[in-house]
């Protein structure tokens, strides 16, 4: 077998999704390669292995046409940084590299071809490159990357024939009359594939049909009369040399064990826990089977068959069985063995998990599962089901959240403990974004699970509703996942304790799960009321604004339109350019804000974009989301997708309602309680953040600003400036607040100047006195980036992990970035963590203290509660207390709790 490199080196780099090591290294392209190369060692049996690789710098090639491959871009730094990666690993299995300086990788592999061909050898070539399909004869044959990597096509002579519709020794002479983008060969204009392969059928050759291009009519014959030198050019280049002064050792060659302690020392660098186990099936005697035990093994109590079963392709196939009702999934329940764990999955046609129809539910024990379709025969007697999800025996689910909704909406209750891969993936790879089943099998098992769902075909991106899949189908591809989730799960908890993510996972993300789900059921009131007088008032505000646009620039136009907009602004008005993109000059946000200063027509389209989109996604959207059933909002949180562990949520998204304009701010007086006499309650931590820094920093002065309980910004406006707090001005408040808070966020003087209005050296000199009357936080700034470059990640003070790569980025920008989000993470994602365990405790005292309010939404660092009136005093003493004491910090957290008839009159309330 000859093994094309880089050509499975880029395909691998563009088939997977983006994969890194816990410290940065991008990995995609040696993870495909290498899983590729195992997988065929395994399947072809090959007595004799070679691999060659391209070297840098011309060949002959490019002596010969200088534009041969100029047109390619450079490699990217993710790629070019995989590539001695790659070479460490064919080292590591011991098979021989062959390159010559001058030739490419397919002259080695074509006369290394030849010579194992001389020798009585049949020789298989692997490669994505149909350059080398040339090659292939009675001896040779070729294996073809097709789609991606997870296609492979086996060609022998008729094969390639039917491919390209020419035998293989006519490979180059169809090349020359095509072309080739990809080498910036360019061929005889207008010749196609079918017009080559017919023209070659016709006369034989190349020079053939170039010497009986008279005969060919029309404009083909004329391209092949005019590009005659370029054709035969074309020939030459694609020709692969098989005439090198390379040896074929077939000693060296010959497949053997690898030693396995360079092999599993690179392994576990680069991760591939998998990979050592398919190599330990490979070579059984090697001492490689066992390797997954120090980097996320299987091993955990409770793990039986599946987790003995974790080689790839080892696994026994789940045994899937559709059932006809609830009582038959009542039979087949009962013959489970005592207390053994199940894993369980409900299916829904739809994200929404409140709302989409159910269509099914499958229970998994390893080696066999049930699939009870849901039609509306099949939901009554599922009681047998309710006390197994009752029983604490689920142990394994993805998407714990959402299977807890689907269940309830049959009345069926999730009980804990439950292990969520989904959540387990996000804390090991947090920011990654792509946790579902089939991602997470990818990286930790090496193994392919199938979709739930496929692509309607010739329907773009639309997938077929799971109603429409017969049930034996679906319930084989839930069989063939769900047996996999026991091994997936105790990989993902090995890895956790190894990087002290357990109790975090056991202990906060897990039990939110269950307070997430019960806010996004009940939902939130909203008053449509309030929001169309509230539309219909900024209708004529948007109005009156425009009006004043057109005033001003003297004619009307579309406001929306960047090019008219950047018209009326550089041409008619004559405003400097600032930036410019590829169809003109810029017209951003950014630029609006610099030209507001020099111009009142771009102060005026600023608020007015402001507006139009205050407007369109949030007054006039919001209506739209209140559910009949319910008249509430019921948003969705999400755990999963911010790196810092902060919630987000959507449908609609209520973090970002623009509460510091006036405008944004009037939303909230449509929140409104869904209960008469009721009230909303909010709670809000008081500068969690600049707490959390103190904490952090250990900085003395910051310290006892926060215990001394003196306003913060005042305080640090009179220690900066050297003044008495009785006489720090309003503007040296503001400057103060937008250096504590700025100082989260590495702010620096340019920013600092353009948040306050100050000139950049004035900044600089308020950042340096901040700095200067509290060392401890620069202190701090410098060892957590220190650090952070050291180890690759920033910790919370509960442990959760961000990986920070770019700390080692050449680009300079992107670096920069990376210092800011080592300095701020670890203070953001604390605050993060920090309400969520004040989420638990508020909700675990709520039930004991046996109150009717209830918790319905979470946002930023706020708490938002529906409450009896009567019960307001005593819900706001538990909830304050249960914030204020969930952690203990160097100085005090400190909670406001405030109550009115709507999320905008709220009112200070004070203790019981």
């Amino acid at each position: 077998m000859l093994v094309d490199a880089h050509s499975l080196i880029h395909r691998a780099y563009h088939a997977l999704p983006p994969l890194r090591t816990r410290d940065g290294q991008p990995t995609q392209a040696v993870y495909g390669f290498t899983a590729m190369l195992i997988k065929l060692l395994q399947e072809e049996r090959p007595e004799y292995v070679a691999v060659s690789f391209d070297l840098q710098g011309p060949t002959f090639r490019h002596q010969a046409f200088a534009g041969y491959k100029a047109q390619r871009p450079s490699m990217d730094d993710e790629l070019a940084s995989q590539i001695p990666l790659v070479y460490q690993v064919v080292e590591s299995l011991r098979l021989p590299v062959h390159q010559l300086e001058g030739f490419e990788a397919d002259d080695c592999l074509g006369t290394l071809a030849r010579q194992g061909e001389a020798l009585g050898l049949r020789v298989l070539l692997l490669t994505g490159d149909r350059d080398l399909l040339q090659l292939v004869d009675g001896s040779v044959s070729a294996l073809l990357t097709r789609k991606g990597l997870s296609e492979l096509e086996r060609l022998d002579p008729p094969g390639v024939e039917r491919l390209l519709g020419v035998p293989p020794e006519k490979v180059t002479d169809y090349k020359a009359l095509v072309g080739d983008p990809s080498d910036n060969i360019p061929g005889v204009p207008g010749v196609g594939p079918k017009t080559a392969a017919r023209l070659l059928a016709q006369y034989g050759s190349l020079e053939a049909v170039l010497d009986h291009a008279a005969e060919v009519a029309g404009r083909t014959g004329q391209a092949l009369r005019e590009n005659r030198e370029a054709a035969l050019q074309g020939k030459m280049l694609t020709t692969i040399r098989c005439d090198l002064p390379l040896e074929l050792d077939l000693d060296r060659c010959r497949v053997r064990p690898p030693e396995a302690g360079p092999v599993r020392d690179l392994f576990h660098r680069l991760e591939f826990t998998s990979l050592l186990h398919r190599l330990g099936v490979l070579f059984p005697g090697a001492g490689l089977d066992g390797a997954g035990a120090e980097g996320g093994g299987t091993g955990g109590a409770g793990e039986g068959k599946e987790g003995e079963a974790t080689g790839p392709g080892r696994s026994p196939e789940a045994q899937a069985t559709v059932l006809a009702d609830g009582a038959a999934l009542a039979r087949w329940l009962e013959d489970l063995p005592p207390g053994e764990p199940v894993a369980v999955e409900w299916l829904a046609d739809g994200p929404d998990a409140l709302a989409a129809p159910l269509v099914g539910v499958s229970v998994g024990r390893p080696g066999e599962v049930a699939y009870l379709p849901l039609d509306k025969g099949a939901r009554n007697g599922l009681e047998a089901l309710g006390e197994l999800l009752a029983s604490g025996r689920i142990k394994w689910v993805h998407d714990l959240k959402r299977q807890i909704h689907l269940g309830r909406r049959l009345g069926l209750e999730l009980k804990p403990p439950a292990f969520d891969l989904l959540l387990a993936g996000y804390l090991l790879r947090p920011g990654e974004g792509r946790y579902d089943p089939g991602d997470l099998a990818r990286r930790w098992l090496d193994d392919e699970l199938p979709l739930l769902q496929e692509e309607v075909e010739g329907r773009g991106k639309k997938l077929e509703p799971l109603a429409t899949v017969p049930p034996e189908r679906l319930a084989g591809r839930l069989a063939a996942r769900l047996r996999r989730y026991g091994a997936l799960a105790h990989r993902l908890e090995a890895e956790m304790e190894q990087d002290g993510l357990l109790s975090l996972f056991r202990e906060v993300e897990l039990p939110l799960a269950w307070v997430l789900a019960g806010m996004e059921e009940r939902g939130v009131r909203v008053d449509p009321e309030v929001l169309r007088r509230l539309s219909d008032e900024l209708d004529g505000r948007i109005e009156a604004l425009a009006e004043g646009v057109y005033g001003i620039a003297g004619e009307r136009f579309n406001l929306n339109s960047p090019k008219q907009l950047g018209v009326i602004l550089f041409e008619r008005l004559g405003l400097p350019v600032l930036q410019r993109t590829k169809t003109g000059p810029s017209t951003s946000a950014e630029v609006l804000e610099e030209l507001a200063d020099q111009h009142e027509v771009a102060a005026l389209i600023l608020v007015h974009r402001q507006l139009v989109k205050l407007k369109g996604t949030y007054i006039d959207a919001l209506p739209e989301l209140i559910r009949p059933g319910t008249g509430r909002v019921h948003t969705t949180f999400h755990q999963t997708v911010a790196a810092t562990g902060r919630l987000s949520s959507s449908d609609p998204n209520l973090q970002n309602i623009p509460i510091r304009t006036g405008e944004g701010e009037k939303i909230r007086a449509a929140f409104v309680p869904g209960e008469p006499g009721w009230v909303l309650l909010a709670a809000d931590y008081s500068q969690i953040e600049l707490r959390v820094l103190a904490h952090i920093s250990g900085d003395p002065g910051l310290i006892d600003a926060f215990r001394s309980g003196m306003d913060i910004h005042t305080r640090t406006a009179a220690e900066v400036f050297g003044v008495a707090p009785e006489q720090v001005s309003s503007s040296m408040r503001t400057a103060a607040k937008a250096i504590n808070f700025g100082i989260v966020y590495g702010i620096s003087s340019y920013g600092l100047a353009r948040g306050t209005g100050l000139s950049r050296a004035e900044a600089q000199a308020y950042i340096d006195g901040y700095f200067a009357r509290y060392p401890g936080v620069r202190r701090y700034m410098d060892e957590v980036v220190e650090q952070a470059r050291r180890e690759g990640y920033v910790t919370t003070l509960l442990g959760r992990r961000r990986y920070l790569p770019d700390l080692l980025a050449r680009d300079r920008t992107r670096r920069a970035f990376a210092e800011r989000t080592a300095m701020n993470t670890p203070i953001q994602g604390s605050a993060a963590d920090i309400i969520k365990l004040a989420m638990l405790r508020v909700d675990e005292r709520l039930r004991q203290a046996g109150h009717q309010a209830r918790m319905l939404l979470q946002v930023h660092d706020e708490l938002v509660f529906e409450c009896p009136q009567e019960e307001v005093a005593g819900v706001a003493g538990l909830v304050r207390e249960a914030m204020e004491g969930v952690v203990s910090l160097e100085v005090p957290l400190r909670a406001e709790v405030e109550a009115g008839p709507n999320w905008l009159e709220t009112r200070p309330v004070a203790d019981s």
